[in-house]
């Protein structure tokens, strides 16, 4: 007996994002190839996959219950599975983002969310590998800007003009290399 998967929306997923955050996010995401940063439970994921041609969900899947530490084996990677199903637009690519980005092209993307690890040195890191992969016009948006130190520093000292926070998101245009 064949039954149909049941697509699950982002807000019957677990997870830190909120209705306005969801909304400008899909705003931003509408008809583009996407990158996602921290993929967690797929609450993000969905969201953007609901609106985007792709999404390439970059995560490790080894985060703490609470999102903020990595743990030694997969964590959550089970349940992003499965609150993924039947999504053909989103593409997991499971391990570090510094590994596992600069393995897709330069300037095919329309949208980069950054919402992985919130320390400083890390936020930084993704900035650097995500920012070429970035179209000209296109957006890099990050979550928990306000709320954690290490992404509000590694945002602001970049010295862009950013959109926000709307909740605790913010974005800026990339406009030129």
């Amino acid at each position: 007996m064949h039954r149909d998967v049941e697509i699950k929306k982002w807000s019957q997923i677990s997870g830190f994002f909120d209705l306005e955050e969801v909304t400008v996010l899909q705003s931003l995401a509408k008809d583009m190839v996407c990158l996602e940063i921290g993929s967690f439970y797929g609450r993000s994921t969905i969201a953007l996959a609901e609106v985007a041609a792709i999404v390439y969900a970059v995560d490790t899947f080894k985060a703490s219950g609470s999102g903020a530490f990595q743990e030694k084996e997969f964590t959550v990677l089970e349940d992003f599975i499965t609150n993924t199903k039947g999504w053909g637009n989103i593409w997991a690519k499971i391990g570090r983002s510094e590994d596992k980005v600069p393995l897709l092209p330069d300037g095919q993307i329309g949208l980069v969310f950054i919402d992985g690890s919130h320390e400083y040195e890390d936020v930084k890191r993704d900035i650097d590998v995500c920012w070429p992969k970035l179209i000209v016009g296109g957006f890099m948006a990050f979550h928990d800007y306000g709320s954690w130190a290490g992404v509000t520093k590694a945002v602001d000292e970049r010295g862009w003009e950013i959109a926000g926070p709307f909740g605790t998101l913010v974005y800026t245009k990339k406009e030129g290399k």
